[in-house]
């Protein structure tokens, strides 16, 4: 695979070490000299020291022959303009961006990166994986949003149980891709029975996220997050 990095620090460095030990052919770009200059020492792929959002600078990199163009620098305008550039002038395929600031998470995809990737959601995922008491995850966003891949964890007072999934008469735009209970691991079918204590992995457009979670959890609505205790610094509350 032809993969592009912009940004040579840390995290962009990593990358381009490990594709390239991989057998892929990795072009970096970074405007910074001494992050180039460090990656230099331990990277025999093609460096180049330059503006990444720079329409020349990519053409120099092959944008048009690459397949893949990850930005992770640390600025989120330099990661989307990259991505938006790679996507209209190069029509190169996959296009994703490291999202540093949770806040413009919703705009990545409007600016052309196919894959935002946020630490902190990241983070808040798997915080919430770990959590026992959480009966719907949102998993991950496809195609910028439009369809997601989410979670359902069932209990008993859940509609759905007891019922097949045939029975539970989903909307169109959402499939039930993967059953898990205790025994294992199904490919559910028409007629497999839905128990309390089953997680089903449902791929969904947005607009009948609130009717599957009717139908699965017999909630409405999402229901709210909890608030967290406020904290006393100094013996002055904050929230």
């Amino acid at each position: 695979m032809y993969i592009i990095l912009i940004g040579a620090g840390a995290v962009g460095g990593h990358l381009a070490k490990t594709f390239f030990r991989e057998g892929h052919d990795v072009v970096v770009i970074d405007s910074d000299a001494n992050a180039c200059s460090n990656l230099a020492s331990n990277f025999d792929g093609l460096i180049i020291n330059g503006d990444g959002t720079n329409i020349g600078i990519l053409k120099e990199a092959g944008a048009e022959h690459a397949e893949c163009l990850a930005a992770v620098t640390g600025n989120d305008k330099d990661n989307m303009i990259a991505c938006g550039l790679a996507k209209k002038h190069y029509h190169v395929a996959r296009t994703i961006g490291r999202v540093n600031d949770p806040v413009h998470e919703t705009i990545f995809p409007e600016m052309g990166v196919d894959v935002p990737i946020s630490a902190t959601q990241i983070i808040a995922n798997a915080i919430e994986n770990e959590s026992a008491l959480v009966n719907e995850i949102s998993l991950l966003a496809l195609r910028g949003g439009e369809a997601n891949l989410r979670r359902f964890r069932l209990d008993a007072n859940s509609p759905a149980n007891g019922k097949t999934l045939k029975d539970l008469c989903l909307p169109r735009e959402a499939v039930v891709a993967i059953l898990e209970r205790e025994s294992g691991v199904i490919i559910p079918r028409g007629d497999t029975m839905i128990e309390a204590g089953d997680c089903l992995y449902v791929i969904h457009k947005n607009e009948v996220e609130d009717a599957l979670r009717l139908l699965l959890l017999g909630q409405a609505a999402k229901p709210p997050t909890k608030k967290s205790p406020q904290m006393r610094i100094n013996g002055a509350n904050a929230a």
